[in-house]
């Protein structure tokens, strides 16, 4: 993002935010926009809203700064570009620009202050829920008058207190805050955890600082699988009209919640197979059922065998995970043979 001027000292200037798009995905994406929730901002308009594989287009939006910016000392401007790729809505991560405001020169104000913070976070991945995520604030008085209550303003619900060495700052000195976060199986499914944050300190005027959202984000390393075993029951027959019932235990042997989840046969006239549940999440497992009535082929033919697959769609995913291929055999038994 840019703006254009690069900095403003009144109200009423015109400001011009600039939004560089690139799709970096590999489908095209249509309906291309800019979300932006600044208060005033004109609705963003866009060279092209129909973007192939690394194409690119620029989107513009016009501000006009108010009394309030020029007593914040500077405006924060976060956006999004969103597009659609089929029926799925695709979001950039999020990206910030803070434009200055007026210096004053004034002893104690807010023009005389300046707080900067930068997040990060360890591990730079996690797999499963329960993993502890610790966050770090580096905390930057880079202006020239104390910053006295440091608050911060945490977007990410589950994220324990925010412990500082201490309250305040003086004048460009620094401070690492941490916070822990607990992973759970929706983060997982999400494919990562995104944690954004600004901080607010408080100069010996009692004028607000406040810093640029800094955005720290966690990846998980999503492994989608499911497998599947056939049993058969009875496991032979003697004459047409026997029925065979067919039991089809599916498991999520992955990390991600599988949703949808069906049971595909490649044996004509069997009856349609139930699952109890389209949703699996990892670790579980259900019993899916079929039966199949004998015919008179199947006795001469002397047995049936049912071949299947198991498929669930990995949550966050566009392509199904399917199992390898389970096989279920009933026969008739050789004294009953003809030949």
């Amino acid at each position: 993002m840019e703006s254009l001027p690069t900095s403003f000292s009144l109200a009423g200037t015109p400001v011009t935010f600039s939004f560089a798009v690139t799709n970096t995905g590999n489908a095209t994406l249509t309906g291309v926009h800019i979300s932006d929730p600044l208060p005033g901002l004109s609705t963003p308009v866009c060279l092209a809203t129909t973007l192939a594989p690394a194409a690119s287009t620029t989107c513009t939006a016009s501000y006009t700064t108010t009394a309030g910016d020029v007593g914040n000392g500077s405006i924060l401007n976060t956006a999004t570009a969103v597009g659609t790729q089929g029926v799925t809505t695709v979001t950039s991560p999020q990206a910030s620009l803070t434009l200055p405001g007026p210096s004053s020169g004034g002893g104690g104000g807010g023009s005389n202050a300046f707080l900067t913070l930068t997040k990060s976070a360890a591990p730079a991945s996690f797999t499963k829920p329960g993993q502890k995520i610790t966050f770090s604030f580096v905390v930057q008085n880079n202006g020239q008058v104390t910053l006295n209550a440091l608050q911060f303003n945490d977007t990410l619900s589950g994220l324990s207190a925010i412990t500082c060495p201490q309250p305040s700052l003086l004048a460009g000195q620094s401070q690492t805050c941490t916070a822990n976060y607990t992973t759970t199986q929706a983060d997982v499914d999400a494919g990562s955890v995104s944690n954004s944050a600004t901080v607010t300190g408080s100069t010996p005027a009692s004028v607000q600082v406040t810093s640029q959202q800094s955005t720290a984000t966690v990846a998980a390393a999503t492994r989608p699988e499911i497998n599947m075993v056939s049993v058969a029951s009875p496991l032979s027959y003697t004459r047409a009209g026997t029925v065979i019932h067919y039991t089809f235990s599916v498991g999520n042997a992955g990390n991600v919640t599988l949703h949808n989840v069906r049971i595909d046969v490649m044996l004509p006239a069997l009856a349609g197979v139930h699952c109890p549940s389209l949703v699996l999440r990892p670790g579980k497992f259900e019993n899916c059922t079929g039966r199949y009535v004998i015919k008179s082929s199947d006795v001469r033919a002397g047995k049936v065998v049912c071949v299947a697959t198991a498929q669930g769609e990995p949550a966050g995913l566009t392509l199904p995970v399917i199992s390898p291929i389970s096989r279920a055999t009933v026969v008739v038994p050789k004294n009953h043979r003809k030949h």
